[in-house]
């Protein structure tokens, strides 16, 4: 039951959208400092590794378990606990003292990141008119790609500012999310309290039958990028500093972002391709530039593997693109959330899973090496999408 269905609020829209996006803000900004928390607390590439295993599985528990909850106690209430929860992440981090420090923040991120997910785009979808439902279309699917950039690339500039503003990111956006949390509770709420809150944490999970092979295609797909995307995000600041030559934190920052900045214009390129060639153009464009990442790092091409990683992004909006397209057409729509949430479990298990792997060879092998085991996991899923897209022509 809708609270004030039928009616839009755009104070409501408005809120609900930059809170969306300043999650993933608070989610990007730590990445540029990655380097620092290596010299300053003795956290090594293991640790790092760890770190990023628990912001994935945060993120997926809390979309698998708690992302149907505010269809039941509300939009308002799910959207400040995950501001509260970004909110204490950026409280750990301005006073960050070691290891378990980053880890707990980490973890909140990841939960933050898995709420929002839930809540926050069905309050944008909610409180959007029909004029604005392609904005709102627009938000909930970019806004991890533009947010986590804003942060990294942020907290990169205050650092070239000097030690003193090294956490001055955290301060910051802490006090936007303060005022978020104000603003979010100051909206109306569009989903009154209803029964069956604890029935909604059963996760609802959904294959489409006889779809194997549809569902291999997304699979491979999520655990190519996806993969890639942990691998970034868990050593990129130290990639920079050791095979590329520059600790500078701006440089850190755009590698990261370079990854995914690009990924929204994939889907509107998708509109060109049928879905199963959408895949293979994808997944081509993604072994093509993989190659090239290896080969700069080895070398310490600077340009060539920042373009390389840009196209990695271009490469995933458009075979993800694809991929979803091809489930989403053979589901009926009663099951498109249940097919949607185990989707992302996939792709959240596929960044979790090798981070994991690779944190435990991190004490023993050097950054390229695990480099080259995520090239070779993402070059054999990558092929078997499109082996399996050719199939099925």
């Amino acid at each position: 039951m809708q609270a004030g269905e039928g009616h839009s609020n755009t104070y409501d829209f408005v809120v609900a959208s930059i809170s969306f996006v300043m999650i993933f803000v608070t989610a990007g900004s730590p990445i540029p400092l990655f380097n620092i928390y290596q010299s300053e607390y003795g956290i090594s590439n293991a640790d790092l590794g760890l770190v990023s295993v628990a912001y994935f599985i945060a993120a997926a528990v809390a979309l698998l378990v708690l992302g149907r909850i505010s269809d039941f106690i509300g939009r308002k209430k799910v959207a400040i606990i995950a501001l509260m929860a970004a909110m204490l992440s950026c409280g750990l981090l301005f006073l960050i003292h070691g290891f378990w420090s980053l880890f707990a923040a980490r973890l909140l991120q990841g939960l933050a990141c898995g709420l929002s997910a839930g809540a926050l785009t069905a309050f944008i979808v909610d409180t959007s008119s029909e004029k604005l439902r392609w904005l709102a279309a627009v938000i909930t699917s970019s806004a991890p790609m533009i947010g986590i950039p804003i942060g990294a690339i942020s907290c990169g500039f205050l650092i070239l500012t000097g030690k003193q503003n090294w956490f001055l990111i955290y301060a910051l956006v802490g006090i936007v999310l303060a005022a978020l949390i104000l603003l979010i509770s100051l909206s109306r709420e569009t989903v009154l309290f209803r029964k069956g809150v604890i029935y909604s944490l059963v996760p609802r999970l959904y294959l489409p039958k006889a779809a194997n092979q549809f569902v291999l295609i997304a699979s491979m797909v999520f655990l190519a990028t996806w993969s890639l995307g942990g691998f970034y995000q868990a050593y990129g600041p130290a990639l920079v500093h050791h095979y590329l030559g520059t600790d500078n934190p701006i440089l850190a920052a755009l590698v990261f972002a370079a990854i995914m900045i690009l990924t929204p214009l994939g889907s509107p390129l998708s509109r060109f391709f049928m879905a199963k060639n959408a895949v293979k153009t994808g997944m081509f464009i993604y072994i093509l530039s993989l190659i090239t990442i290896l080969t700069s790092l080895k070398f310490g091409f600077m340009v060539a593997f920042i373009v390389a990683s840009l196209c990695v992004g271009l490469a995933q909006g458009l075979a993800v693109t694809g991929a979803m397209g091809i489930l989403i057409q053979i589901t009926d729509q009663q099951n498109r959330a249940g097919l949607l949430s185990t989707i992302y479990l996939i792709a959240y298990c596929s960044a979790a899973i090798p981070a994991l792997i690779s944190s435990h060879f991190a004490y023993s092998m050097e950054l390229l090496q695990i480099g080259y085991g995520y090239g070779v996991l993402g070059g054999v899923a990558a092929l078997i999408a499109i082996v399996a897209s050719r199939k099925k022509d």
